[in-house]
């Protein structure tokens, strides 16, 4: 790879994770507890990409349920815990994450494996009529990602596409205002 195809890689990298720390971090209930350092905060954003990074390896050779459960352990367990809203990470967050970063790398053709599953968040939720938990709620366990999962799958079904290609043509962000004449 020449020095600006590693640039413009690069520059695309950061971009990215820039959009899922954005994406599963800042929105809905508080992440953070009060008054945290932002030291400590850019220090957790590293370590958060390490395994981010780390987790992503392991798919899609292995159950990904299971890779989700250890990512949110892992964080709980980690030194950066009394920086989190309620001293931990939710599932909601957790799922947010991975799949944000499964969905931006394959879209971007980083990484050809298609995600399993797709980015819980509110436009998704309002799509498949869910009336339960937020997934930033700390309530949105992992049964309730897994049932919004399963009406996310029917839905991808009616139109024959896996659930992260349903998601691609069903989610439509604040930017679509903004484009739709450019379109």
């Amino acid at each position: 790879m020449d020095s600006l195809q590693s640039e413009k890689r690069k520059f695309a990298e950061k971009e990215i994770y820039f959009l899922v720390f954005q994406g599963a971090l800042m929105r809905g209930y508080p992440f953070y507890a009060k008054k945290v350092d932002e030291r400590r905060r850019m220090k957790f954003k590293v370590y958060l990409l390490e395994q981010l990074k780390k987790f992503t390896k392991r798919y899609p050779n292995e159950d990904y349920i299971k890779i989700l459960n250890e990512f949110q352990k892992e964080i709980n367990n980690s030194e950066y815990i009394d920086i989190l809203n309620e001293k931990k990470i939710t599932f909601g967050r957790v799922q947010k994450l991975l799949n944000l970063y499964l969905k931006y790398c394959w879209a971007f053709d980083f990484n050809k494996n298609e995600p399993p599953h797709c980015p819980i968040d509110s436009i998704i939720l309002g799509k498949i009529n869910w009336h339960d938990y937020s997934w930033s709620n700390p309530n949105f366990d992992v049964e309730k990602y897994k049932e919004a999962i399963d009406r996310c799958k029917k839905e991808a079904e009616k139109i024959n596409k896996s659930v992260a290609q349903w998601e691609l043509y069903t989610f439509r962000n604040r930017s679509d205002v903004v484009t739709k004449d450019l379109s």
